[in-house]
């Protein structure tokens, strides 16, 4: 198994799903919201991980909810 170092960026995406379709100056009400842990290093450290290698991860997030979120999700994957 190799070990790997990942530096980069962690982001917390959050995505609206809408009916109907989208286009220039139209409103929509969004029917749901999901929040999904992403970024570059993230991304990168979930895959290796999944292909059993063994993952330092090295970013920053903030000292809030969301920073938190994306600690308890990679936690599990690094």
């Amino acid at each position: 198994m190799s070990r790997v170092a990942v530096v980069g960026s962690i982001n917390l995406d959050t995505i609206y799903a809408i009916d109907g379709d989208v286009t220039s100056h139209s409103k929509h009400r969004a029917t749901h919201r999901v929040e999904a842990v992403g970024g570059s290093a993230a991304n990168t450290a979930r895959w290796l991980t999944h292909a059993n290698q063994q993952v330092s991860l090295f970013s920053w997030v903030g000292d809030d909810r969301n920073g938190d979120y994306c600690m308890t999700v990679l936690g599990g994957c690094v």
